[in-house]
């Protein structure tokens, strides 16, 4: 997640891997249950493995979870695991610590996604 405000944040995902799959839609469920699936599915415009969706509106000092999804062309989906922020505006003075890969594993292991937070 990038740019976090108080009202505003950019989330951010990446498919490293494929598996010569068809990926068809990606982006994240978003919202404040640290549940995934609870929370709404909102999809990225972005057609590449670098995907972002932009979310506004935000509460201040709320805790907000974000899990990206990637889907292929015959409905299996790929989830990473999920994230938390705090909206508010915050000022660091040094860059955050890159994060590590996350694997996502679709249903019945057929096929495994990649997906990484920056």
């Amino acid at each position: 997640m990038t740019s976090i405000t108080s009202s505003s944040a950019t989330l951010n995902g990446q498919i490293l891997d494929d598996r010569g799959i068809n990926i068809i839609n990606r982006g994240f469920y978003f919202g404040t249950s640290s549940i995934f699936n609870q929370n709404n599915k909102y999809f990225s415009t972005d057609t590449a493995d670098s995907f972002t969706f932009a979310v506004t509106g935000l509460t201040e000092n709320q805790i907000y979870y974000a899990t990206a999804f990637a889907s292929n062309n015959i409905n299996e989906e790929g989830i990473g695991a999920s994230r938390s922020f705090i909206a508010q505006d915050v000022i660091t003075t040094e860059p955050p610590e890159p994060e590590s890969p996350i694997v996502a594993t679709l249903h019945n292991n057929i096929v495994n996604f990649i997906l990484l937070f920056i």
